[in-house]
């Protein structure tokens, strides 16, 4: 059982909750569907022994998975509250996940300021607003593509107010003018 959560964690981090669920994947496959009930909770439990293991030979560290995992989401352009369901299906704590968006929100300058970082990058990766290449469209299809990006920025999670800013923006300096004022307001409102 050893072997298979380090082999799992040479490939992949993991939560302790998640490495649970992984290793419980492995032994009923391993087992087979007739196996006794009793026999496959024996089994679950030393799954959590080894994972409880994991986490205290410094293997597994929920905090830390809860932090690379969140930036990562960040620069992909997620919502806070996107990059939280997230965590959340991983299993780290409530207590992780909040600690981790306070500190992503203080590196990026603020709360609203890292909204905003999350929408212009994903608005960058999919040629959204200002970052749209321009090429030959009618008023129909500018149409489309608007109501597009819309939906995009939404999906994401991002309020209707901020996707609005960054699709009708008409260049970028514009947004970066907006960041900088999210910053600076939000450094005043600090002790």
């Amino acid at each position: 059982m050893r072997n298979w959560a380090l082999g799992y964690l040479g490939r992949f981090a993991a939560t302790e909750a998640h490495l649970v669920v992984v290793l419980e994947r492995k032994i009923k496959r391993h087992l087979g569907p007739a196996v006794d009930p009793d026999e496959l909770a024996r089994w679950f439990a030393v799954a959590e022994t080894v994972a409880r293991d994991m986490v205290r030979l410094g293997i597994v560290d929920d905090r830390n998975y809860a932090a690379t995992r969140a930036r990562s989401l960040h620069r992909k352009g997620k919502a806070r509250q996107a990059i939280a369901r997230d965590l959340a299906v991983k299993g780290v704590s409530q207590a992780d996940i909040k600690a981790v968006l306070d500190e992503l929100g203080q590196e990026s300058g603020g709360r609203q300021a890292a909204e905003v970082e999350a929408a212009l990058a994903l608005a960058r990766r999919r040629n959204i607003g200002p970052f749209r290449r321009l090429g030959p469209q009618g008023v129909e299809d500018a149409d489309r593509l608007r109501r597009r990006a819309y939906g995009i920025l939404a999906r994401a999670g991002f309020s209707y107010d901020l996707a609005r800013r960054i699709v009708e923006a008409s260049d970028l300096a514009e947004l970066d003018q907006y960041l900088d004022d999210l910053r600076a307001e939000e450094a005043s409102h600090e002790p």
